[in-house]
């Protein structure tokens, strides 16, 4: 195995651990009766997978991000995501 193939083995397994590590936290949100644990899992557990393919070319960041605003709009997120956008430093 090249460096090259180890890389893209270790992003795609880091990629997979971030989505079902979402999936587990919805899980437990769900058992625990925490709504806003299941809200944000279930809003941020597809983007590793997203991620994964933007690392692969197969689409860009800006789609992933565009993709995630998207769902906080289904999800009713999106008010969230501005606040938290809004304190990151540039």
């Amino acid at each position: 195995m090249t460096l090259r193939d180890a890389e893209a083995l270790y992003l795609k397994q880091i990629h997979r651990l971030l989505y079902q590590a979402f999936v587990e936290i919805r899980q437990q949100g769900r058992e625990k009766n925490c709504a806003p644990v299941v809200g944000l899992a279930n809003l941020l557990h597809v983007v590793p997978l997203d991620l994964e393919r933007a690392a692969n070319g197969e689409i860009g960041y800006e789609d992933v991000f565009n993709s995630l605003m998207y769902r906080a709009d289904e999800l009713n997120c999106r008010a969230w995501i501005e606040a938290e956008i809004s304190r990151m430093k540039p």
